[in-house]
């Protein structure tokens, strides 16, 4: 996928698809390059998800845009930065990269179809069905902020990167951000 904006922001709770996505991204654009903030913050600090901030996230969230800001220096286009990114982080994050064109799509899912989603993950990766569930009831009316909003429920990984595909287009075309 090739796009006419800098910086994809792919934000929604665990289970949504985002790494799916991301892998996606890395198989399909050789100029690009995919940053998921979880790497960033096991780099930084051990912990494990939990929703809400703290000042290891916004350091990682930090540490990410320097990354970002690198990548985009050496000429690798887009860049795309996986996260939930709530509210404050997304802000945070939109901030410290204020010159470069940006798309921001959430990805959202039924309760349903992300409960068993996360049952498939174990042993491996954020299990956590009821705080990912909390988040992704969260995520729906924090649409707002975004550029784009996809309801991952029924879609295979292919048809939601075309989505994102398309979205980006769009936004691109219309200079939203």
């Amino acid at each position: 996928m090739t796009s006419s904006v800098d910086l994809i922001l792919i934000r929604g709770a665990p289970g949504v698809g985002k790494t799916t996505i991301g892998k996606l991204f890395r198989a399909s654009t050789p100029t690009g390059v995919v940053v998921d903030v979880d790497d960033v913050r096991r780099m930084v600090a051990s912990e494990t998800f939990t929703y809400g901030e703290n000042i290891d996230y916004r350091k990682s969230v930090t540490a990410t845009c320097a990354l970002v800001e690198s990548f985009l220096v050496m000429g690798y286009t887009p860049i795309v930065v996986l996260d939930v990114f709530s509210g404050p982080i997304l802000e945070l994050f939109i901030a410290s990269c204020p010159t470069h064109r940006m798309a921001v799509i959430t990805l959202y899912a039924e309760d349903r179809v992300l409960a068993r989603r996360m049952a498939r993950r174990r042993p491996n990766g954020y299990i956590n069905p009821e705080v990912a569930i909390k988040v992704n009831r969260l995520m729906k009316p924090a649409c707002d902020s975004s550029d784009a909003w996809i309801d991952t429920s029924s879609l295979s990984p292919a048809d939601v990167f075309a989505e994102i595909g398309r979205q980006v287009k769009r936004i691109a075309e219309e200079g939203q951000r």
